[in-house]
């Protein structure tokens, strides 16, 4: 019974992924420029995640030297 049940959803979760599988309505296509644009905002949002996560692990590195 449980065998059947797992086999079961495992084949509904497969057969449903491709119809899951994509990101955005096709609309319209995206122009070259406008996925360049994406990109650079996105590598700018990550530059800008990843300098503060820098900062924040130097000062907890500061407050575990001084002791806090």
């Amino acid at each position: 019974m449980m065998k059947t049940l797992v086999t079961s959803t495992l084949a509904a979760l497969i057969l449903s992924a491709p119809a899951l599988s994509f990101a955005q309505p096709a609309d319209h296509p995206l122009t070259r420029a406008e996925v360049k644009a994406e990109m650079a905002r996105l590598a700018a949002e990550d530059s800008l995640a990843q300098a503060r996560t820098d900062e924040m692990l130097s000062q907890v590195r500061l407050m575990s030297a001084l002791g806090e």
